[in-house]
């Protein structure tokens, strides 16, 4: 039988022993650990690539306070012309299917209008 059994060095086992002893200080300096490299990670990373895209008051400035307008908007009355084939457009309040009343604001807090632009559409 052999004499000389290995045995850790006394310096090995107090290291285990003290990290061992303190779980709670092994944890929190591994999330320390993990944050500071995260930083350092994301830091490197913007350092390469720089954000390219615009701010929207560049795109306002470059983009949109340039451009010319047009309104393209218009008052379409019942008696606006279109095609013969379309008959007479109509406007009438819109209705409660469940109640069969128009809306008011008095009882549903809006109005609503329906617009009939004189053709069916197709089934």
């Amino acid at each position: 039988m052999n004499k000389h059994i290995s045995r850790p060095s006394s310096r090995l086992v107090g290291a285990l022993l003290r990290f061992s002893i303190l779980p709670a200080q092994r944890i929190l300096l591994g999330i320390v650990g993990a944050i500071a490299l995260v930083s350092i990670v994301s830091l490197s990373v913007g350092a390469i690539q720089p954000n390219q895209e615009p701010t929207l008051w560049q795109v306002y400035q470059h983009s949109l306070k340039p451009a010319k307008y047009v309104d393209l908007t218009h008052t379409i009355p019942p008696t606006i012309p279109v095609w013969a084939g379309f008959g007479a457009s109509t406007f009438l309040p819109s209705v409660n299917p469940k109640t069969g009343k128009a809306y008011t604001y008095k009882q549903d807090n809006f109005e609503a209008t329906h617009y009939n632009w004189g053709y069916q559409p197709c089934h």
